[in-house]
Order: C-alpha cells, then sequence, then structure tokens
C-alpha cells in the first residue's frame, strides 16, 4: 500500500492529466448525447407555440362545423326537395293545361282577326 502511495506522489501529475483527460472525455460524451436545459426549455417552448396554433385551428373549425347543417337538417332538406320536385311536376302538368288553352285562345283571336 505504501509503494502505491509513493508511487501515486512520485507521478501525481501524470495521474492528475489522466484524470482531467477521462473526464473531459466523459463530459463530452454526455453532453453530445444529452440535451441542456435550454435547449430543452427551446424545445418544449416551441412545442408550445405549435400546439397553440393547431389549438386555434382546430376551435376555426369548430366553429366552422357549428353552422353547417346537421344531418337531420340535411334528410329534412332532401324531403323538401322532393315534395318541390313533386310540386313542380303537378305544376308542369297544369301549365301544360294553360298552354293549350292559351294557345286555343290566341288562334281564336288570330282568326277573328282575319275575317
Amino acid at each position: 500500500m505504501r509503494q502505491i502511495f509513493e508511487y501515486i506522489t512520485a507521478h501525481w501529475a501524470v495521474f492528475l492529466t489522466l484524470c482531467g483527460t477521462i473526464s473531459s472525455i466523459i463530459y463530452l460524451i454526455l453532453d453530445a448525447r444529452y440535451a441542456r436545459k435550454i435547449e430543452i426549455k427551446k424545445g418544449l417552448d416551441y412545442l408550445q407555440l405549435k400546439f397553440d396554433e393547431v389549438e386555434n385551428r382546430v376551435d376555426k373549425v369548430e366553429q366552422d362545423l357549428q353552422h353547417l347543417p346537421s344531418a337531420k337538417d340535411v334528410v329534412a332538406l332532401q324531403v323538401a326537395i322532393k315534395e318541390m320536385r313533386g310540386e313542380t311536376y303537378a305544376l308542369r302538368s297544369s301549365i301544360k293545361g294553360l298552354s293549350r288553352l292559351v294557345d286555343l285562345l290566341v288562334e281564336k283571336e288570330v282568326n277573328k282577326g282575319d275575317k
């Protein structure tokens, strides 16, 4: 044991240099592998900004969706359109009858003017 202490006291500069070199290498390896607190904070701030942007976009989409008709409203509109189509067909047949009567009246007036 005494020989080890004598050897260390004789070569203390070499041991300190080796310890410093080894600790520097360990520090560099850990520094390259793990992020610093400042980098983590910057990353968290960036993620918070992005999260806020996405949250705002989702809010806008939700507001837009509130103004759109629901499935029940769409079904009601489809039913109303079909009813209007039926009424349109009924009006078309009535208009055809009226059109025929108007044609006959015009023909009568034209024939009256020729006599």
